[in-house]
């Protein structure tokens, strides 16, 4: 049996990388603050802030790489793909039907929303000035096995994965909902006086 230690393993990542690590027989630790979730059925918890003084397949492939003593630098990243058509198919996925409303990064920009992560983010937005960041290749994972599934499977994975954790529940990422409803007022408000 293996030991395995995971700095995490209640996110969405880690956690699915814990399950199947325990699927296979092995046994996990994981250490983490347990704000994000609880960790599967049969893996010890130890509670510690390492903070103090959207990858099923991805767990799969990194416990693999490791059993395979894969070393270097991989890339494992999916195809790319224009937020827009991450952003209708997700919206589609989720039963979506109001309105669907644009804006420009300056727009978002001069209206304090961050890109990408952290607090009052649009998560995997990047401004059009920052979109190389998005066209790392992926070529050294995928002739490694690493592979994909289809954008709509994945996003059906990730709301599953959010309801079952909670939807109301409070995040570290993103805008909360009384931010996104100050966001369209404000927009509704500029299109009306225009």
């Amino acid at each position: 049996m293996t030991g395995t230690l995971i700095l995490g393993g209640t996110g969405w990542l880690g956690r699915e990388i814990a399950e199947q690590l325990v699927a296979h027989g092995d046994d996990v630790t994981c250490l983490a603050r347990g704000e994000s979730g609880a960790v599967p059925d049969g893996v010890t918890f130890i509670r510690f802030d390492r903070r103090t003084p959207g990858a099923y397949d991805l767990a799969a492939w990194l416990i693999g790489a490791g059993n395979r003593g894969l070393t270097g630098i991989y890339n494992a990243v999916g195809s790319e793909h224009d937020l827009s058509t991450v952003l209708l198919a997700a919206a589609k996925v989720a039963g979506h039907t109001g309105n669907l409303i644009s804006v420009d990064d300056d727009w978002l920009i001069e209206h304090n929303v961050n890109y990408w992560a952290g607090p009052r983010s649009l998560p995997l937005w990047l401004p059009r000035s920052d979109s190389a960041f998005a066209q790392r290749s992926r070529s050294r994972f995928v002739a490694a096995g690493g592979t994909e599934r289809n954008l709509k499977e994945v996003l059906e994975d990730v709301l599953a994965d959010e309801r079952k954790r909670g939807l109301d529940r409070q995040r570290r990422s993103g805008v909360t909902r009384e931010e996104e409803n100050l966001l369209l007022n404000e927009i509704a408000r500029q299109i009306a006086s225009d």
